[in-house]
């Protein structure tokens, strides 16, 4: 396994609290952010998730991906489309 991609324990536990608090504050459930489906609820909560990570953890997208079971380019736009979304 590429060492990259390694995701520690400790880093682990950042991304499951980072996960909880935004499945308090987005319409969705825990399950939802690891699915395949892509309404607007979950996709919102989503990349919102993804932001946080690489904000706080400074995962890279392919580590991002991985977490999620994602493509890192799939990473990448929903961490933009979320940054346009603050910034407008």
């Amino acid at each position: 396994m590429k060492k990259h991609l390694v995701i520690n324990a400790n880093d682990i536990l950042i991304a499951d609290s980072i996960i909880n608090y935004v499945v308090l504050t987005h319409p969705v459930v825990r399950a939802d952010l690891f699915s395949k489906r892509k309404t607007t609820p979950i996709a919102n909560a989503r990349a919102e998730a993804m932001f946080q990570i690489r904000s706080q953890l400074k995962w890279s997208y392919p580590k991002i991906g991985k977490f999620f079971d994602k493509d890192h380019s799939t990473c990448l736009y929903a961490i933009k489309r979320h940054m346009k979304r603050i910034n407008p």
